[in-house]
Parts: structure tokens; sequence; C-alpha cells
């Protein structure tokens, strides 16, 4: 049996860290996230069994995944309208913040020096929050008109960010120094 197989429905998200020896991944409709560490060749799982590790769950289902740069964060967002934070440094990989976004999440992207995450919402907005703790307020909100936030990707200087909709495909800059 392969040992990648341990999926039971489609695979919706998956991610590599940016170590590139760990990947996250998500079955369609589940809120459980699947992590997966390699060493050597990529085809190699660790650990004696070879299934990933079960590390988080959310209320419902997760539609977004995210690695921070610096590979301190794994972020999961979805329908519970939620950012939860995952910290990888720690053996247990523990939830270290819930961040409430305003809708149901569709995507998520980190800034370049991990300091912000965006979340893009089911409704179309966007929102920009500092992931260290205390600062639960966004610092930026934008309301997209093309649906469903589809992608996000930060500018590599972290002042502006792009965004894709499910419905109309239009790329969109936002930017966030204002």
């Amino acid at each position: 049996p392969d040992p990648c197989k341990k999926h039971l429905l489609w695979l919706a998200v998956a991610r590599f860290g940016p170590e590139g020896t760990s990947l996250a991944s998500v079955s369609e409709g589940s809120k459980f996230i699947h992590f997966w560490k390699f060493r050597g060749n990529r085809h190699e799982l660790s650990g004696h069994d070879r299934s990933p590790d079960v590390v988080g769950r959310q209320e419902y289902r997760i539609r977004a995944l995210d690695f921070s740069p610096d590979g301190k964060y794994l972020a999961s967002g979805g329908n519970d309208c939620t950012i939860r934070l995952w910290e990888l440094r720690k053996d247990d990989i523990p939830c270290t913040k819930i961040i409430r976004a305003q809708e149901a999440l569709s995507s998520l992207a980190f800034s370049p020096d991990s300091t912000l995450v965006a979340g893009g919402c089911v409704n179309g907005a966007i929102e920009v929050w500092n992931v260290s703790p205390g600062s639960d307020e966004p610092l930026n909100s934008f309301a997209s008109t093309s649906g469903s936030i589809k992608s996000l990707v930060f500018f590599n200087d972290g002042k502006s960010l792009a965004s894709t909709g499910w419905t109309d495909g239009t790329l969109r800059v936002w930017n966030l120094t204002h």
C-alpha cells in the first residue's frame, strides 16, 4: 500500500513547509489537519507506521492552509470563521492563537516577514492581522466585489497584497500602508 494515500476523501488543500521537509494537508470537507514529515528522499515518510500526524482540528470544514515563511506557524482557516495559528516549533504543535474573521475563510497568506496573516473570506472580504499575541483586531480590511477570495499573496516588500476571486478571476492589488 502507498503510505501517502491516507486521505479518505479528495485532497482539498496541501502546502509544503518552507524547509521543504514537511507537508500539511486537509481532505475535502474535513476539519482535521494532517501533518507529514519527510526524511531524505521526499517520498520516504518518517515514523514507524508512515501515517501523518493529525495536528489540528477546527469546528467546521478547513478550506485554507499556509505556513509562515520563518517556519514558526501553520495557519488554518475555514467555515468556522477563525484562523488558527499552530506553533510548529513545539513537539505537540499547539494552537497558540485564534483569530476571529467576519466570515468563513477561503484563503490565507503570511507576509514575507511572518508578522502578518491575511484571510480571504467567502463573501469577498479580506482582513489582515498581526500574528503577535494580544492583537485581535484586523490591521486592514478590504471589500472585494469578486465573491469568494480564491487566493492571496503578499508582495515581497510586505506593503501590498494581491487577491483573486472565484467568480470573476479578477486580480486586485491592495495597499497595506494606508
